[in-house]
């Protein structure tokens, strides 16, 4: 019951799992299919924490623009008490 790896890869999660648990533990088709749902949790793992990366340098940038906001506003502040 071999499949071509590009029918695998186009398989939906439901019907590749179906696909893999119509074979008995350690058939072929149970072994490819569970090697083929773990190269797609990994994928998708990564993508998760590509995102996630993502969103952490846009909350790192904005703290960084709340530290200078806070800067120029406490050297403004120093200044004008200084000019009285």
């Amino acid at each position: 019951m071999a499949i071509d790896p590009k029918e695998l890869s186009a398989m939906n999660d439901h019907d590749l799992q179906h696909w893999a648990f119509s074979g008995g533990p350690g058939s072929y088709v149970h072994e490819i299919g569970r090697a083929a749902m773990d190269m797609r949790c990994s994928l998708r793992m990564i993508e998760a924490s590509n995102r996630m990366v993502t969103a952490m340098r846009n909350v790192a940038l904005a703290i960084w623009g709340v530290v200078i906001i806070t800067l120029i506003t406490q050297i403004a502040l120093i200044v004008l008490v200084l000019k009285k």
